[in-house]
């Protein structure tokens, strides 16, 4: 397996975890997003796709606004 498929792999597992703690809802489920979505965007760095780069950046600012606004709102 290369580095690109195991990226991908442990991101795709993060991904569904991270969804299925949401749905609790616990803001753990926001963390785990988070770092799924650092690693999706390293994938999208190495694979040289600059549009899933640019909406994984996108996607890190909305989960920490996310686990900001959860905080405050004392949410999970």
């Amino acid at each position: 397996m290369t580095v690109e498929s195991n990226i991908e792999l442990v991101s795709s597992i993060l991904s569904i975890i991270g969804v299925l703690i949401l749905s609790i809802p616990k803001r753990l489920g926001l963390w785990v997003l988070l770092v799924a979505q650092v690693l999706w965007t390293i994938f999208g760095y190495l694979k040289g796709q600059q549009y899933f780069l640019i909406q994984s950046i996108i996607m890190i600012g909305i989960n920490v606004m996310s686990i900001y606004n959860w905080k405050r709102k004392n949410v999970g």
